[in-house]
């Protein structure tokens, strides 16, 4: 998405955790890049959040955002670069996390702030890509006032070919 629309002269500016060193040198693309830790998933969506909104403070305006995970989409709105500036978010899936499901006594309080996050990306989106009409009815399902903004785009995947098998063997 952010090299074609770079290819047609849109300057995109991507901003994304230093994972490792080399990126795409692309025309028209800029990257800005902040520092994630990794070694449990809370201690990753806490330094998503911080690393991303101190790389998009004192952004230049876009014509758009575009953020594909719900902590970039969340250090959007905590940069306050949404709302000025209008925001597409590509929901993939719901904010789900195995470790989360793991954890029993505090189940419910990590679902209802995984809930909260949710609510605020939906609520702050101009416009929310669906992969699929299941995806598109999960978002109506958790954010009912967010339906009439939500779009299905098929993700592009032959499912004749990438499906369940019809028997074990095979």
């Amino acid at each position: 998405t952010m090299r074609r629309l770079a290819e047609r002269g849109h300057p995109v500016t991507v901003v994304t955790p230093r994972l490792h060193d080399r990126f795409p040198g692309l025309p028209n693309v800029r990257y800005r890049l902040y520092a994630v830790k990794r070694p449990h998933p809370a201690v990753s969506h806490l330094t998503n959040l911080v690393g991303a909104t101190r790389a998009l403070r004192g952004m230049s305006r876009h014509a758009v955002a575009v953020s594909g995970s719900y902590d970039a989409a969340l250090a959007l709105s905590w940069a306050r670069v949404i709302p000025r500036t209008p925001l597409v978010f590509l929901f993939h899936s719901e904010l789900y996390s195995e470790w989360v499901q793991a954890r029993a006594l505090a189940r419910q309080l990590l679902k209802r702030y995984m809930a909260a996050i949710e609510r605020q990306v939906f609520g702050s989106s101009a416009r929310i890509v669906a992969v699929s009409e299941f995806s598109a009815r999960q978002i109506g399902d958790r954010a009912p006032t967010a339906a009439g903004r939500v779009r299905v785009v098929p993700t592009g995947v032959d499912t004749r070919y990438f499906c369940p098998p019809t028997s074990k063997p095979a």
